[in-house]
């Protein structure tokens, strides 16, 4: 005669293996989730990107924006993305720098500064904080970065973000108004 599964022996089970899985985390060394492969400042030959996020509560969604330039300031390049099902705006910060570089990528970028004006973000990419609410983007991020020859994660003001900042309203604008 087989026994039908208890539902609350399932959930202690649930219990005990979650606490097991939190207790194992909390032993492992804390380490960047990138290793920032640069020597001191950035390469002069480095392609500078600037990201931004925008997100909407009401509509929980993102737009995502970055622009490439090179040592000179000129935009060399540019992108933008947008998506529903956005959590946070710490999650559309993340999925811009996420999405810019495999752009980045994709155009044949092997140098590279990433900045952003979200400090947040960055510290969590450079120093290894682990952010459970953007743990996978953050990983996409460090499998990305390990595909160039150099990269570098650098926090930068919103003014000095403002390019960057207007393609990922435009993007997150198209998203919620499409057709106009």
């Amino acid at each position: 005669m087989s026994r039908g599964v208890n539902a609350l022996d399932t959930i202690n089970l649930g219990l005990m293996r979650a606490r097991e899985w939190k207790e194992a985390q909390s032993e492992l060394p804390k380490s960047p989730f990138v290793e920032v492969k640069s020597r001191g400042r950035s390469s002069p030959y480095a392609i500078v990107c600037h990201t931004d996020g925008a997100w909407s509560r009401e509509h929980r969604a993102g737009g995502m924006g970055w622009i490439f330039q090179d040592k000179n300031k000129r935009q060399i390049n540019r992108g933008s993305s947008s998506r529903g099902h956005v959590s946070s705006p710490l999650v559309a910060e993340g999925l811009a720098i996420r999405h810019a570089l495999d752009h980045a990528l994709s155009i044949g970028i092997s140098v590279i500064q990433v900045a952003s004006d979200s400090q947040q973000i960055v510290t969590a990419i450079t120093n290894g904080n682990r952010l459970s609410e953007i743990y996978g983007i953050l990983e996409d991020i460090a499998h990305l970065s390990s595909l160039f020859i150099e990269v570098n994660f650098i926090s930068v003001s919103r003014k000095t973000n403002c390019l960057a900042d207007s393609s990922a309203k435009l993007a997150l604008r198209a998203f919620l108004a499409p057709g106009d």
